[in-house]
């Protein structure tokens, strides 16, 4: 298996698996116009083609590059040719497979159109999963720490994170906002 970057920066992925591959080789090269390599005597039979495995790539990756994503897969269907698609980040938050299986889980955080995040794959036996929420208040506070050069070790710092009470953070931990009395 091989992937292969498109002129459109997609990722195509081959899976060539040949019943015959002295006969699929050749017809693979010509559907995707290369079929002076399909004719070349050093890749003439699978030991040849595995002895130059890396000049092929090399042939492949510069190929790939030329078309857009859409236009190999005309290319390919067309040959009947098996080859799969590396997806995008956002098509895969918007594939059905992925959200019926929950992969993906919305941030609980009161939205009309809440975002998603990657759900835990941890569960505990006789434990509630806790749905997502927003982060604690204090990461979407500005920090004066912000304008702080990162090559400054944290312990040089002059500032540092807010302190809270144990029984704070047990509250925010918990999602529950109530304050003591």
């Amino acid at each position: 298996m091989d992937m292969y970057r498109t002129a459109d920066d997609r990722w195509i992925v081959l899976v060539l698996v040949f019943v015959n591959e002295d006969q699929q080789v050749p017809l693979f090269l010509k559907a995707i116009s290369h079929p002076e390599a399909a004719e070349n005597p050093r890749y003439a039979d699978t030991p040849s083609r595995r002895a130059r495995a890396a000049e092929i790539v090399t042939l492949l990756d510069r190929t790939f590059a030329t078309r857009s994503l859409a236009e190999w897969r005309e290319v390919l269907d067309a040959a009947g040719l098996t080859y799969g698609v590396v997806q995008t980040l956002k098509k895969c938050a918007q594939d059905p497979q992925f959200l019926a299986n929950r992969v993906f889980v919305p941030i609980d955080d009161g939205s009309d159109d809440p975002h998603l995040t990657v759900d835990s794959p941890v569960r505990l036996d006789q434990e509630q999963k806790v749905r997502p929420g927003p982060p604690p208040t204090w990461a979407n506070t500005p920090s004066p720490c912000s304008a702080t050069s990162a090559s400054t070790p944290p312990e040089s710092r002059s500032c540092a994170r807010p302190k809270q009470s144990a029984e704070a953070a047990t509250r925010q931990r918990d999602g529950r906002r109530e304050t003591p009395s």
